[in-house]
């Protein structure tokens, strides 16, 4: 029978290999395992350190602000309603300016009407007039023509 010294060495040999695999991975995990842990208590320690610390003054600094919008927003609506009320009495004032104008021009309107037909009653009466008054000259009187006198139509036509 053939000897089987070398291949009992060889598996030996890969036994030996495969359990120094093992503990590296055993050690490996482990040593990662311990990194994790100490990255977690510097992630903790740096948590409760900003908490601590800048969580405090943080939350003192958004506190203000908030404090600072709501400040704004009451003076904005004090100034919305000041607004309101200041447009509502320039309406008011606005609507009886415009009632006063109307009021007013309404007079002056009637006024100028009555001028109006006033100057319209004395050119139909200066039309009048003038007709009668070149009637009168170149009238014919007792059969006879008389010569219009010219003279006396321009100076009344130049109102002089």
């Amino acid at each position: 029978m053939p000897s089987l010294d070398t291949t009992n060495w060889i598996l030996g040999v890969m036994a030996a290999t495969s359990a120094a695999q093992f503990l590296m991975l055993l050690i490996g995990a482990i040593w990662v395992a311990r990194r994790m842990a100490a990255l977690r208590d510097a992630v903790t320690h740096a948590l409760a350190k900003f908490e601590a610390t800048r969580l405090p003054e943080l939350s003192t600094r958004v506190s203000g602000l908030v404090d600072d919008i709501q400040k704004i927003a009451t003076r904005l609506d004090r100034v919305g309603h000041e607004v309101e009320r200041v447009t509502h009495v320039a309406q008011g004032a606005l609507s009886l300016a415009g009632s006063e104008v109307e009021r007013a021009t309404r007079g002056v309107r009637l006024a100028f009407d009555v001028v109006e037909g006033g100057v319209r009653q004395a050119t139909r009466v200066g039309a009048g007039v003038r007709a009668g008054i070149r009637e009168l000259f170149s009238r014919r009187v007792n059969g006879l023509d008389h010569l219009e006198e010219e003279d006396a139509i321009a100076r009344f036509d130049a109102k002089a």
